[in-house]
C-alpha cells in the first residue's frame, strides 16, 4: 500500500531550513532617530568620528524610507555630508545616495497614492513639484530654459481683471468676442492660443505689451499667478545640482573659532576667470537655488552675466558675485549679490549695497548647512567685499537682526554680528547690549529675552575702522532728492531734469562732441544731484570738475567696482551734499 504524506507532516526530502533560505530577511526602513545620529556625526572631526560617520551612513544605504520628514532629513544630512566630506569614499557614497534619493522620489511621483505623489512637494528634491508666484523675468527665463518642465498652476484674485489686460494680446479683430470675458484664466488661454503651452503664451502676451520694462514687470506682479514646476532635470533640483571653478576640499576637521580680524585682512586672491559656458552653468545654479526656497534676489535675477565673479577663498569654498545690468542699476550705490558655494554646494545667499567706501550686508545660510564655518564663512564674505570694493564700513539692517522678522529673534542673529564685532549705531542700544553680553558671559545657559532681543533689532549694527565715523547711505539723499523735486518748478521732474543738464553745461561739466545713449541715461539720472548741490552755492572747485565730469556720464559704462572708485573721488560733491542734509549750509 503506498504511503500518503500526512497533512502538516515535513517532507524529509525538503528540510524547513532549506525553504527559509528563499525568504529575504525584512529591510526596515530608516528612523528618524538614524538620520539625526548620522547627521550629529558630520561636523565631529575627531578621530572617533571620522569613522562613525562612514559606519552609521552604511547602515543607511539603499533603505527604504516611509515618511516625508525622514526623507528631507537625511536628503539633507547627505548634503551636508558631502560639502564637509573627510575623504572621496564618503563623497562618492553621499552622491550615489543622493541619486538613489532622486530615483525614489520618482517612484514617489509615479505612485497611485495621490498623497505620496505630492508628498515632497516645495521641497527642491529631485521629482518632486514646487509651486509659487516669481517675477516675470525669473519666469520668462526659466519658461526659455526648461520649456518641458514648467506650466500654469492658476492666478489669486486681482484688482486688475486679465481681461482687461491680456485682450492686449489679441487682434484688433478679435476685440468683438466680448462673452469670451467670463472665461478664466486657464480656459481663456486655451480658447484663444490652440495647443501652446499656456504658460508660455501668457508669457509672450506680456512680452508683446507696449510698455516699458517696469510696468511689464509690474502688471505681471499685479496679476498673482502661480508657475508650477516638475523638478524633473538635475539643475533643477537641490538634490543633484552642483556648480565649483575648483577641486573638493576634503576636511579634516572644522573652523568654528576663528580670529576675525586676521581673516578678513588675509589678501583676497584674484577672481577666476570663468568661460562663457561656466558663467551661464554659474547663473543657472544661482537662480535655481533660490527658485528652490521660493526666494529671489535682484543681482542674480537680473544679473550681468558678463561681470559675474568666483573668488576662491579656500577650503574648497567660493564666493560667487552677481551684478545688475546696467538698466536695473541703481542711481547711486552698487547692489552687488552673493551665492557662497562650499564643494560645487551653494551654502548660502545675500548680498551688499555698496557706496563710497560703506556697505550693508547680511548672510543667509541655507537650513541644511547650518552649524558648520558660519563664522569662517562671514569672514570671507567680509574679507571679499572689502578688498574687491574698498569697504571700510560695514552695516546690518534691523530686519537682518529681526526687527519684523520672528526667525531672526528666535536664532538670536543679534549675537552672530555681536560676537564678530558688529555694534548698535544707537548708544543707548550699545550700552544694553554690553549689559546682555556681560550676562551671557556670565550666566550659564543665559538667553536673552525676546523682548530685549526686539529692542535690540531698532538699530542698524556697524563695523567700524578704529576711529571711523558712520556717514549716511544713500537712502537719506533720496529722501533729500525728493524734497528738491518737490519744492522746484512745481513738482515738475521732466523740466528739473531738463533745467540740471542746462545747469551742468554752464559749469563746463559736459564734453562738447554728442553724448551715446548710456551717456545721456546716465546725465538724465545724475545731474539733478548736482544742481540740487551746486544750484544755489558756488560752483565745485576746479580740482573736482574733472572727476564730476567723468562721475556724471559714467553710471551705464563702468563696472560696479570703477562707479564706486569713480564716487570715491568726488569728494566735495558729497561733502557738499552731507552738509545741506546736516543743515550746515
Amino acid at each position: 500500500m503506498p504511503c500518503q504524506m500526512m497533512r502538516g507532516a515535513k517532507n524529509p526530502k525538503l528540510p524547513v531550513r532549506s525553504r527559509k533560505r528563499d525568504v529575504k530577511p525584512k529591510i526596515m526602513p530608516i528612523g528618524e532617530s538614524e538620520v539625526l545620529a548620522f547627521r550629529n556625526t558630520l561636523l565631529q572631526f575627531d578621530a572617533d568620528h571620522a569613522t562613525e560617520k562612514a559606519d552609521i551612513l552604511n547602515t543607511l544605504l539603499g533603505r527604504p524610507i516611509r515618511s516625508v520628514k525622514v526623507f528631507t532629513a537625511y536628503h539633507d544630512a547627505l548634503l551636508l555630508a558631502e560639502a564637509y566630506a573627510p575623504d572621496e569614499n564618503l563623497y562618492a557614497r553621499c552622491r550615489q545616495e543622493l541619486q538613489r534619493l532622486a530615483d525614489l522620489s520618482l517612484q514617489w511621483w509615479n505612485s497611485t497614492d495621490e498623497r505620496k505623489r505630492y508628498a515632497l512637494s516645495g521641497t527642491g528634491i529631485a521629482n518632486s513639484l514646487l509651486v509659487g508666484s516669481f517675477s516675470f523675468e525669473l519666469v520668462q527665463w526659466l519658461v526659455k530654459r526648461f520649456p518641458e518642465s514648467f506650466g500654469l498652476e492658476g492666478q489669486d484674485e486681482t484688482e486688475l481683471p486679465f481681461q482687461d489686460l491680456l485682450y492686449r494680446g489679441l487682434h484688433p479683430s478679435e476685440n468683438g468676442v466680448t462673452e469670451e470675458r467670463t472665461l478664466e484664466l486657464k480656459p481663456w488661454l486655451a480658447r484663444f492660443n490652440g495647443d501652446q503651452r499656456l504658460l508660455s503664451r501668457l508669457v509672450r502676451i506680456f512680452q508683446e505689451l507696449p510698455v516699458s520694462q517696469e510696468l511689464r514687470d509690474l502688471l505681471y506682479e499685479n496679476q498673482k499667478l502661480y508657475v508650477e514646476a516638475r523638478l524633473d532635470k538635475p539643475e533643477l533640483t537641490r538634490t543633484l545640482a552642483r556648480f565649483s571653478a575648483e577641486p573638493i576640499y576634503f576636511h579634516s576637521s572644522l573652523l568654528r573659532k576663528i580670529n576675525f580680524e586676521e581673516e578678513i585682512s588675509r589678501p583676497l586672491p584674484k577672481p577666476i576667470s570663468l568661460n562663457e559656458r561656466q558663467r551661464q552653468s554659474l547663473w543657472t545654479n544661482a537662480r535655481v537655488t533660490l527658485f528652490n526656497l521660493f526666494r529671489e534676489t535682484d543681482p542674480v535675477t537680473f544679473t550681468d552675466p558678463e561681470e559675474t565673479r568666483w573668488y576662491p577663498v579656500g577650503r574648497g569654498t567660493g564666493i560667487a558675485l552677481f551684478f545688475l545690468r546696467p538698466n536695473r542699476r541703481l542711481p547711486l550705490d552698487s547692489y552687488v549679490g552673493y551665492v557662497a558655494y562650499k564643494n560645487g554646494l551653494p551654502q548660502a545667499y545675500g548680498g551688499s549695497w555698496i557706496f563710497r567706501g560703506q556697505a550693508k550686508i547680511g548672510i543667509n545660510i541655507f537650513p541644511a548647512y547650518r552649524g558648520g564655518e558660519s563664522s569662517w564663512l562671514f569672514a570671507q564674505l567680509i574679507r571679499t567685499y572689502s578688498q574687491a570694493f574698498g569697504v571700510k564700513t560695514f552695516a546690518v539692517e534691523p530686519y537682518q537682526i529681526g526687527k519684523n522678522n520672528p526667525e531672526g529673534i528666535e536664532s538670536g542673529a543679534f549675537w552672530f554680528y555681536y560676537r564678530h564685532g558688529f555694534r548698535p549705531l544707537q548708544a543707548e542700544l550699545r550700552t544694553l547690549a554690553a549689559e546682555e553680553f556681560d550676562k551671557i558671559n556670565a550666566i550659564r545657559r543665559y538667553k536673552s529675552a525676546s523682548s530685549t532681543l526686539r529692542r535690540l533689532a531698532e538699530s542698524d549694527l556697524l563695523l567700524l575702522p578704529d576711529g571711523s565715523d558712520a556717514q549716511p547711505f544713500p537712502i537719506r539723499y533720496s529722501r533729500w532728492m525728493t524734497e528738491q523735486f518737490s519744492s522746484h518748478f512745481d513738482g515738475d521732474r521732466k523740466k528739473f531734469v531738463s533745467k540740471s543738464i542746462q545747469f551742468c553745461k554752464r559749469l563746463g561739466l559736459l564734453p562738447e562732441r554728442i553724448l551715446n545713449v548710456q551717456e545721456r541715461q546716465s546725465l538724465e539720472l545724475l545731474a539733478p544731484f548736482v544742481m540740487a548741490v551746486y544750484g544755489n552755492t558756488t560752483a565745485p572747485p576746479p580740482s573736482a570738475t574733472v572727476h564730476l565730469s567723468n562721475w556724471l556720464l559714467s553710471r551705464y559704462q563702468k563696472s560696479e567696482s570703477e562707479w564706486q572708485e569713480l564716487s570715491g573721488k568726488c569728494v566735495h560733491l558729497f561733502e557738499r551734499l552731507d552738509a545741506l542734509l546736516s543743515g550746515d549750509r
